[in-house]
């Protein structure tokens, strides 16, 4: 299996987990319905595997999961020429 296909691989399965949790912390009630209304967007913590040269690295990361849809993004920074470059990644579809 390519590098690329289990990096894939492992971004899904991290963001199902992520919004299985979700819907299991919401059923159960700890997370109050005023804040995860239809429409709205949870940020997670997590971590990521980052391909490499020599080996993947497993990265901390925040992630983005659409309430209403499922769609998950991961936050990205960079600095390039004194500038700072902030964006939302899309992970799944």
């Amino acid at each position: 299996m390519k590098r690329s296909t289990a990096l894939l691989l492992i971004i899904v399965i991290v963001c199902c987990t992520l919004v299985v949790a979700f819907g299991r912390a919401r059923a159960g009630g700890n997370i109050s319905n005023q804040s995860f209304q239809v429409g709205r967007f949870a940020l997670e913590s997590g971590e990521y595997l980052a391909p490499s040269h020599t080996a993947e690295r497993r990265l901390p990361g925040i992630f983005k999961i659409g309430t209403a849809t499922g769609k998950v993004w991961r936050y990205a920074s960079n600095v390039a020429n004194k500038k700072t470059f902030e964006k939302w990644i899309p992970i799944s579809e």
